[in-house]
Formats: structure tokens, sequence, C-alpha cells
């Protein structure tokens, strides 16, 4: 903020908020779409957003990065993302339906090839449109899909090692968020949950 007489001064000369203790951003929740969700996906999303739905579950990829992968990088074996976040590569093992889908695909970024466009923030914004109007899937977007292929390795029994490399996680922590239980998981096991019965002994008053 700026003195209304002296616009060159500040009203304040110091900084009220220094010293003060930065507080900690709240720990972050898984959010995948459900599986029903994820079956409308596959079942009725028209190109280029199926294929942008495949690369974000079969090999955990953001917007960004499924929107430059191309078909050079891929191989029966594996996927390489050579511009992921950070611009750092890593490579990601191919999954079996992701390689029959994309495998007749010619030279060129698969997203294009589809009619979809190289850019990740255009590919998202694009698809989460597509998602909530065209598909009636409220508050589904490209990046719930990543977190849905963490909870389908979990799923699977994958440990949380594995999971953070499937994803390129930099920190354990940052997989934590994308794989750990999810409130409708922790609510089913609940309902599986029996206290053991007091005994007769344990029921009676002093």
């Amino acid at each position: 903020p700026r003195n209304a007489e002296d616009p060159s001064e500040p009203i304040f000369l110091e900084n009220p908020l220094d010293g003060l203790r930065r507080p900690k951003a709240r720990h972050g929740e898984p959010n995948p779409v459900s599986d029903d969700e994820l079956d409308t996906l596959l079942t009725k999303a028209r190109e280029p957003y199926y294929t942008a739905v495949m690369l974000a579950v079969g090999a955990g990829l953001r917007a960004s990065e499924l929107s430059l992968i191309q078909r050079k990088d891929i191989t029966s074996e594996r996927l390489w993302v050579s511009r992921g976040k950070g611009e750092k590569s890593a490579a990601v093992p191919m999954q079996a339906q992701l390689w029959e889908h994309v495998r007749h695909f010619p030279a060129g970024r698969i997203i294009e090839h589809v009619g979809g466009v190289a850019n990740g923030r255009a590919m998202s914004a694009r698809s989460q449109n597509y998602f909530n109007r065209t598909l009636k899937l409220q508050g589904v977007c490209l990046h719930r899909l990543r977190h849905k292929a963490a909870e389908l390795l979990r799923r699977g029994g994958a440990d949380i090692a594995t999971i953070s490399r499937f994803l390129r996680h930099e920190h354990l922590s940052s997989t934590q968020i994308y794989a750990r239980a999810t409130e409708a998981e922790c609510q089913l096991a609940v309902g599986t949950l029996r206290l053991p019965t007091p005994t007769t002994s344990k029921l009676q008053v002093p």
C-alpha cells in the first residue's frame, strides 16, 4: 500500500506481518473419480477426450504431459515422459490397455492425432468442460484421473514407493496425498467393524 499524500512512500515503514509464523498448509486429501465416473468416461467419452483419459489413468500423466507425448515416446514396455513437471524426464511402465489403444497411431503427438491440442492448459479446460457439460460428470477433470491411477495401484497392492515412482513424485509426502485411503473407503471399512461383546463380569456395576 502507498501513502495517499505521497504515492512514492508506503503507508507503513515496516511490514506488520514480519516475524509472524506462517501457518502450515492443510494436508491434501485424495480426490479420484469414482468407479462409476471412470466407467462412464471409458464407455462414452469421444475423442480427443477418450485418449486423454487413457493417458491420465493408464500412465498417470498430467495434462501438460499427455498433451506433448509423441508416438516415438511409447513402446510396448514403457512410455517416456521427456518434459515432465520441472522439465524432468522419466519412464513409466506401459499399461496393456493403453498400449493396445496407441500402438497403431502414426508418428507425431498422440493427442493431436485424435483432434486434441498440444497445450496442457487448453486440454485441461476443454476436457473439464466436456466432462461436466456433455457427460454430466460434475467436478470431473483430468487431474482427478491421475488420483484414480494412484488409487487403482494401491487397490492392486502396490506400496507407496511404487506409486511414487509411477507418478514421478520427488517426495513421498506428495504421493501420500494421492495414495491414502479415501473417505468412502474408510466408511466402508467402518461398516464392517464389529466391537467385541463385553463379558458379563465387565457389565456388572460395582
